[in-house]
């Protein structure tokens, strides 16, 4: 404190050296981008006036200092501190367009809190001055940040799958135009192409990409990675391929996932990448058939909660991407602790909408089928925004679906989300004109 206390002073009296410069001239000189809405430079003012003269007797006369009666505020905030040799008199003027009288009142209180913490210990941290009383404090810290709640910690993420299977085996999981394919038929399908990664090496902790275009393989191959003890990792193939190629490279898969339909160019990108790596061409499936049905479980793989159930990758707007590992327990979190507010249950049809490498795509995936819901999939060459969005919608029956606010602004004028019953926005700021509009 004391030593904040000597730099704001030194800095004041550097500045009063050039007080006598008119403010127009400063403005002029910096010619700063003009606003209606406020001053320019500054929006914040705090004025301090010294030997403050109460009240005071000059002959017959008797002097009264009266407060300022502005209706109108110059400035967004200007605080204003009086002192006498007793006390400091303090003010507060305000935009009542930006800030209503209670919310004045607590910077005043904050401001005085700080200034008697200051003065009871010079030799206290900054950061450590008191800006909200301690009831609030509480509440902040405490009370609205009491998010904790259990979930099934001691579980792999597939195995919330597998206890869906087992209770509904014939419900629908997965739905593309035609095609339907049950819970039980995925999960042993699944459970064969486990078996067959686990002939190739795959164990626990080691990364197996997967490749291949929007749909229900997408899905298979997933939980068959994570039933034969390995980590994920989504490589969409509409990617660029030099970035997939990054991706490869960086997470090192011991094995690798992909279709005839994945481009034959973009195969070769990325078996260059990683040349170590096994590779896994689905439309070979008949190698596998003959592998047990059965999930391979734990006492076979050595998975625990802790190992590694995918690793998913930034979008690199900064520089190189950065592959994020998430554990099987932080997965089983991420499904289901939207299910206590999502309303997400057997007769719900979700749409997968999200890219494949993105974190989206695995909250989808298992909110929809560990709530024995079906997970909806557009045709692998729909682009899924405007009146595609709202047909894809309207023929899926889709109850619930995750959009960007972009895609969601997309839609046309006159469009409608039925029969959507839930839908999150995520991934960026969503605007009030938006929200009112599909309120």
């Amino acid at each position: 404190v004391a030593e904040l206390l000597k730099q704001v002073r030194s800095r004041t009296l550097a500045a009063q050296l050039h007080q006598d410069l008119p403010f127009e001239q400063v403005v002029e000189r910096v010619n700063p981008v003009r606003s209606l809405a406020h001053t320019p430079l500054f929006q914040v003012a705090f004025n301090w006036q010294s030997a403050f003269v109460h009240d005071e007797e000059v002959g017959p006369l008797r002097l009264t200092a009266l407060p300022p009666h502005d209706e109108q505020s110059k400035f967004d905030l200007t605080l204003s501190v009086s002192e006498d040799a007793e006390r400091l008199d303090t003010s507060l003027e305000y935009a009542s367009a930006l800030f209503d009288q209670s919310t004045a009142h607590r910077i005043l209180e904050s401001y005085l809190r700080v200034l008697q913490a200051m003065a009871a210990d010079e030799a206290g941290s900054v950061g450590r001055l008191p800006l909200v009383p301690e009831a609030e404090r509480r509440r902040l810290l405490v009370d609205w940040n009491a998010t904790a709640t259990p979930f099934a910690d001691h579980h792999a993420a597939h195995e919330l799958f597998e206890a869906r299977a087992r209770r509904t085996p014939d419900a629908i999981a997965l739905v593309q135009g035609e095609r339907r394919i049950s819970f039980a038929e995925l999960d042993s399908q699944a459970n064969r192409l486990a078996h067959h990664l686990r002939r190739l090496g795959v164990r626990p902790d080691e990364r197996v990409a997967v490749c291949l275009q929007r749909g229900p393989l997408r899905v298979m191959a997933m939980l068959a990675v994570l039933k034969a003890g390995g980590a994920f990792v989504p490589l969409d193939p509409a990617y660029p391929a030099e970035r997939l190629a990054a991706m490869c490279d960086d997470s090192g898969p011991v094995a690798a996932i992909t279709e005839p339909a994945v481009a034959a160019g973009l195969q070769l990108v990325l078996r260059a990448a990683s040349p170590a790596t096994r590779w896994v061409d689905l439309a070979e499936a008949e190698t596998w058939r003959h592998e047990p049905d059965t999930s391979p479980g734990r006492e076979i793989t050595g998975l625990t909660p802790k190992h590694l159930a995918y690793v998913v990758y930034t979008s690199g707007s900064t520089g190189r991407p950065k592959g994020v590992m998430v554990e099987h327990r932080g997965l089983c979190n991420l499904a289901l602790a939207p299910m206590r507010g999502l309303d997400i249950g057997p007769d719900s049809r979700v749409l997968q909408f999200s890219s494949f490498s993105f974190d989206a795509f695995v909250w989808e995936v298992f909110t929809a089928l560990c709530r024995g819901a079906s997970l909806h999939f557009a045709a692998a060459d729909t682009l899924l925004a405007g009146e595609a969005l709202q047909q894809a919608l309207r023929e899926g029956a889709i109850s619930h679906v995750t959009l960007t606010p972009a895609v969601l602004a997309s839609l046309p004028a006159d469009a409608t989300l039925e029969p959507v019953q839930t839908l999150v926005l995520a991934g960026e700021a969503v605007t009030p004109e938006t929200v009112r509009r599909f309120a």
